[in-house]
C-alpha cells in the first residue's frame, strides 16, 4: 500500500521549495571551491584569484598557489624585460624567473617562482632573502637595495637555497643584452 502524502498549507511547500534551493547552492558552492586549477587559464578564471602585474603575468589563487602565464620566455633560455628592452639569459636553475616593473620608482624586482616559495615558508627574520631589485642604466641593469629592517636570518636549507638562486639571478642580469 503506498501512502501520499499531500502538503497541507502552502506555507510548507515554500519551506520545502526554499530548503532545496538552499541545499543546491550550498552543494554547487562546495563542488566549485574544490576544483583543483592546473593551468594559469583556469587560475585566471577563478573566483578570488589575482593576476599579479609582473612578466610573465602570474595568477595567484586566494591559498597562494601561483600559475605562470604565456610569454614566459621570448627565446630558449630567454627573459626579456619589455620595458628596457633587454634580454636575460636563464640557466636550467632560474627557468622560472619573472619580474615585476615598478614604474614609479623605474626599477625591477627579479625573482623566481622556486624563490618565493621558499621565501613565504621562512618564519622570522627574512632581510637580505628576496630576489633582486634592479635599475636601468643604458644597456646594463645596475643592483639597488631597498630600504628594510636589518636582522640577522637563521641560516637554513630554504635560506642557503634563496642565497643561491639570488645570486644566479645577479649572474644572468650582469649578461643582460639588448634585445630586438
Amino acid at each position: 500500500m503506498i501512502h501520499k502524502t499531500r502538503i497541507k498549507r502552502p506555507e510548507q511547500a515554500v519551506l520545502v521549495l526554499c530548503g532545496l534551493l538552499i541545499l543546491a547552492v550550498m552543494t554547487f558552492l562546495f563542488w566549485s571551491s574544490n576544483q583543483k586549477l592546473v593551468s594559469y587559464e583556469q587560475c585566471a578564471r577563478a573566483k578570488g584569484s589575482t593576476i599579479l602585474t609582473t612578466y610573465p603575468p602570474i595568477c595567484m589563487t586566494h591559498d597562494g598557489q601561483r600559475f605562470t602565464g604565456p610569454g614566459h620566455v621570448t627565446s630558449p633560455n630567454k627573459l626579456k624585460v619589455h620595458e628596457w628592452n633587454l634580454a636575460l639569459p636563464l640557466n636550467d636553475s632560474i627557468a622560472d624567473a619573472y619580474y615585476t616593473f615598478d614604474a614609479k620608482e623605474d626599477q625591477i624586482y627579479l625573482t623566481t617562482t622556486q624563490l618565493e616559495s621558499l621565501r613565504s615558508q621562512l618564519d622570522g627574520c627574512t632581510s637580505g632573502l628576496h630576489g633582486v631589485y634592479y635599475r636601468h642604466d643604458g644597456d646594463k641593469l645596475v643592483e639597488h637595495s631597498p630600504i628594510e629592517t636589518l636582522c640577522l636570518p637563521a641560516s637554513t636549507s630554504g635560506t642557503e637555497q634563496i642565497k643561491q638562486i639570488a645570486s644566479q639571478l645577479r649572474t644572468a642580469a650582469k649578461s643582460a643584452e639588448k634585445s630586438n
